[in-house]
């Protein structure tokens, strides 16, 4: 997997935008699921990219017990296809990404940030032009013939108004919701703070790129997002204290007793202003209160729901179909336990997988977990991408940092010569010098008259013979 010559999931994000523009962002996961369906037949599974696989084959198997319900119809089954492929392609990427080398998965993150910066700046541009309409996705003219699901992601109105009375304008962008353009805005800003982002653009781009998602979050108006990504910044900016400081912990007890003090203090003011929102927008809270108890009371008629329905049925009461706006409950209704059970699994390893260095890639994951309480987590946006991206910036984080762009200009800098040095003087051969107080050896038989050394006496031989070194000596 790591001698590939291409990155799949980067070209696939990248593909997105590419998609988007035509007007078919719709099949993008249907397109993830097929592509990468190669590499996860020969990938070796773990617990984070296992459980998606579980959890797509618990929704074919519920589609039979709410197909017995009558759930059944054509559009539903579409849906549920379109589920699965989601959970196929994320189990795709996360085991990609678990055996990619750092050059791959460098580029899935200069992939998800221009995306997501891309995304970030066509929806503030997208409210600052409003009313002019825009040229593109290219197909927006016949979104209106298309399902809802598709129709999402084709149409060329990037903005919703009537939020708050008609007084506030929310953008949609590239991802088709109001709610989703906030949260693939707000974990692109999270991915803007890893280090791993120098290796996509200069510190001056980056600022800017961070305002454009700040101000894309902002303009969502999705609570759910705004909500994640301030506990997300806040426990990243708590870890950071906690490890980086001798008082450390001191300081993240005050931080923690400050805002639980200020939370009682404003409790009454907040209460009123969730209320104001509340009554000002109908479809937010009380639409979600009534989603949730009518899949609460189907979802009770199954007993111990092993398996679920598989299919969304549709209630003319309520504005979203039954098991939407919230990733738990929707699959405990649609997979069962056994789904909940995988989804479950996948986070906690994916948690595990990511404690590195820095705080951000955990960040990233429980941003995508607190998102997905109010929102769901399978229906065509980019989030999910933001789990494989998080596992790829916790082993980066374990590699050693390639050369920051901002420090490259040490790079082109001349080599630095040898400052010359001065020839030692080499002692001249003979015997050592003799210090204070040091005596000289004598110089053996034979060496004052120029010749070698005698021999000693062979051992044995005679008291007064004549050495053989001193034959011929008168």
């Amino acid at each position: 997997m790591t001698g590939t010559p291409a990155f799949r999931p980067a070209g696939l994000v990248l593909a997105y935008a590419v998609l988007w523009t035509i007007g078919l962002a719709a099949a993008f996961w249907v397109l993830a699921a097929v592509v990468l369906m190669p590499a996860l037949l020969r990938a070796r599974l773990g617990a984070a990219s296992g459980a998606p696989l579980v959890l797509a084959v618990a929704l074919v198997l519920s589609s039979a017990v709410g197909t017995a319900a009558g759930y059944a119809s054509p559009d539903r089954f579409v849906g549920l296809a379109a589920n699965v492929a989601v959970w196929v392609a994320v189990a795709g990427m996360i085991a990609v990404v678990g055996t990619a080398g750092d050059d791959e998965l460098r580029r899935l993150v200069r992939a998800v940030l221009t995306v997501g910066t891309l995304h970030s700046v066509v929806a503030v541009l997208a409210v600052w032009t409003y009313p002019t309409p825009w040229p593109v996705p290219l197909l927006g003219r016949y979104a209106g013939a298309l399902p809802p699901g598709v129709a999402a992601f084709t149409t060329n109105d990037l903005v919703v108004h009537g939020w708050l009375d008609g007084d506030v304008l929310r953008a949609t962008g590239m991802m088709g919701n109001t709610t989703w353009s906030g949260a693939v805005s707000a974990l692109t800003l999270l991915v803007l703070l890893h280090p791993a982002a120098r290796c996509w653009a200069r510190l001056p781009w980056r600022l800017l790129a961070g305002a454009a998602c700040v101000w894309s979050v902002y303009l969502s108006y999705s609570r759910a997002t705004q909500i994640a990504l301030v506990l997300a910044l806040l426990g990243t900016v708590l870890r950071h204290l906690w490890r980086a400081h001798r008082a450390g912990p001191a300081a993240v007890v005050a931080i923690c007793g400050a805002l639980v003090a200020g939370v009682v203090g404003f409790a009454p003011g907040l209460v009123v202003a969730v209320t104001e929102v509340n009554a000002a927008r109908a479809g937010s809270a009380e639409s979600r209160g009534a989603i949730y108890a009518a899949t609460v009371d189907r979802l009770v008629g199954l007993g111990v729901p092993v398996l679920g329905f598989g299919l969304k049925p549709r209630d003319d009461g309520l504005v979203a179909s039954v098991a939407t706006h919230s990733t738990y409950l929707g699959l405990a209704f649609r997979a069962g336990l056994l789904g909940l059970v995988a989804l479950l699994v996948c986070g906690v390893a994916l948690w595990r997988a990511c404690g590195a260095r820095s705080a951000l890639p955990r960040a990233v994951v429980a941003t995508v977990a607190v998102w997905a309480v109010f929102e769901d987590l399978d229906t065509g946006h980019l989030v999910p991408v933001f789990l494989a991206v998080a596992l790829a910036l916790a082993r980066l984080d374990r590699s050693p940092a390639p050369p920051d762009k901002e420090q490259n200009h040490a790079r082109h800098l001349p080599p630095r010569r040898p400052h010359p040095q001065l020839a030692r003087p080499v002692a001249a051969p003979g015997p050592a010098p003799c210090g204070a107080g040091e005596r000289r050896h004598p110089a053996p038989y034979g060496a004052l008259a120029g010749r070698a050394p005698a021999r000693r006496a062979a051992a044995g031989a005679r008291p007064g013979a004549p050495s053989p070194t001193r034959r011929g000596l008168p």
